[in-house]
């Protein structure tokens, strides 16, 4: 586990990383994912930012007492959307957000 401070004070919302099939403990946890952009997908740095994805994701989790705190949770590649519509591991990571969310 790593914890970094986040030194961007702006606040943006971003909706949680759930799917349809997610378990209502996943979807509890409010687990956040950003898409990473590997050296050999750059052909999409042209699309504007709506449009653009990838199959990399870095999954983390706010704290839940002090917004300023992040744990990055995993990174799932090269298949991160079949993954994240794996239910056993959505939990696992769902319960390490939950042991730091008790924390910070």
């Amino acid at each position: 586990m790593l914890l970094i401070s986040n030194a961007i004070k702006k606040q943006v919302y971003l909706p949680p990383y759930n799917h349809a099939n997610s378990l209502p403990s996943v979807r509890l946890q409010e687990l956040q994912h950003l898409h990473l952009l590997i050296q050999a997908q750059r052909k999409t740095r042209r699309l504007r930012q709506f449009n653009k994805t990838s199959d990399d994701h870095l999954v983390y989790y706010q704290g839940f007492y002090s917004n300023e705190v992040y744990l990055l949770i995993a990174l799932l590649s090269p298949d991160a959307h079949e993954q994240a519509r794996n239910n056993n591991v959505m939990l696992k990571m769902a319960q390490i957000s939950e042991k730091f969310r008790n924390q910070y």
